[in-house]
Parts: structure tokens; C-alpha cells; sequence
């Protein structure tokens, strides 16, 4: 009995520390989003863009230094055919070496190549607003994203961000985590049924450049 009331004792113990462990990792969680009411002041540590008239994707990241040495970073992936915004991130507390590795699998992906924050914002800003104008939303994740372009302003970079599939149409090239009826049953109601084109992701090869 005594043997018993030991393990039990034990797996409550055990059962304590893992509740009291997931209420500090969410309080620093709080912590660190709490304090990003200043981060339009913070100085830009990094803002790295693809070609945006890449056929297939553009990436985009952006840093600020936080007044205590970390950084805060969002990377975002564009369609800028069809879906937008399909993939952001955000880290609002984090260090150099994520950065660094950020880029390093940015990179193997698209080149990457350092430009104006404003550049980011912009890119991001023009494939936001060509999806909604399709009747699709940005990735769930935008939102807390898009925290780092407060204090900059899109209209003052100068690049020129394309959008459409080659002949200006809209070009929906299916993921392996979109939901494709949904997309395309959005795309036909808004430009019927023969307003866009439409590439399944088994058939990506087709939109890779000649060699």
C-alpha cells in the first residue's frame, strides 16, 4: 500500500511540474508579445526579398533589434498569382542565429537579396491586396506577421511587384496543405469558371523557368 501511495504521489508530482512548465513557456509567450507596442521605433536588422517576378514564389524576411539585444522576425511566403500571403511567421523575441538559418533555407529555396524594409512591405502589401481582390484571405499567421511594418511606409519603395500568372490572369497552383475546392469554388464565383487558370501541385514543373 505505502508502495502505491509513493507512485502516486510521484505521477502528481510529475503531473504538477508539466501544468506549472506550460504556464511559464505561456507567460513568456505573453511577455513577449506584450511588449511590442514600441516595435515601430526598433531599428531594421534585416530585410531580404526573392525576385518577385519569380513564376513560382517570393519570399520575404524582415528583422528589428529589440532594446534588449534580440531580435524580432517575420517571414513571409507570397503568391503573387493567385493566393497572396501563404505562409507567415513571427518570432516576436528571438536571436541572430534563427535569422541566420532563416535565410540560409530561404535561400536554398529562392535567391534572396538584401533590400529597403519598405520593399518587403510592399511586396507583402500587393500580394494581401490582390488575393482579397479574389475573394481569399492571407495565412492565419499575418496578422501577428505584420507587426514589424509598423513605422514604415510601402509607398515609398519603388519596386515594381507583378501579379498574375503570365497572361496577367490569376494562376492558382495548389499546395499540398490548400483547400483546393474551396479555392477554386472562391475563384469561380468571383471570375467564373474561365477567369483563371488553374495548376495542380503534382504538375509544378511546369512553372519552373527553361533552361
Amino acid at each position: 500500500m505505502a508502495k502505491k501511495n509513493k507512485q502516486q504521489q510521484k505521477r502528481r508530482q510529475q503531473a504538477k511540474a508539466r501544468k506549472n512548465q506550460k504556464r511559464a513557456k505561456l507567460a513568456q509567450s505573453r511577455r513577449a508579445g506584450s511588449d511590442l507596442t514600441q516595435i515601430g521605433r526598433w531599428p531594421i536588422e534585416a530585410a531580404f526579398l526573392s525576385d518577385v517576378a519569380d513564376p513560382r514564389f517570393a519570399q520575404a524576411v524582415l528583422a528589428r533589434r529589440r532594446p534588449d539585444g534580440a531580435l524580432s522576425i517575420a517571414s513571409f511566403l507570397l503568391d503573387l498569382k493567385c493566393l497572396g500571403v501563404k505562409d507567415a511567421v513571427f518570432w516576436p523575441k528571438s536571436d541572430d542565429e534563427r535569422l541566420l538559418t532563416l535565410l540560409d533555407r530561404a535561400e536554398s529555396m529562392l535567391p534572396m537579396s538584401e533590400c529597403a524594409p519598405e520593399d518587403v512591405m510592399k511586396a507583402v502589401g500587393v500580394a494581401l491586396d490582390y488575393a482579397a481582390s479574389l475573394g481569399l484571405g492571407a495565412h492565419p499567421d499575418y496578422q501577428k506577421a505584420a507587426r514589424v511594418f509598423e513605422g514604415l511606409d510601402a509607398d515609398a519603395s519603388t519596386i515594381e511587384v507583378p501579379t498574375g500568372g503570365p497572361d496577367g490572369r490569376p494562376h492558382f497552383v495548389s499546395g499540398p496543405y490548400d483547400d483546393v475546392e474551396g479555392i477554386l469554388a472562391t475563384l469561380a464565383e468571383r471570375l467564373g469558371a474561365d477567369g483563371f487558370d488553374f495548376t495542380d501541385v503534382s504538375d509544378l514543373a511546369e512553372l519552373l523557368p527553361e533552361e
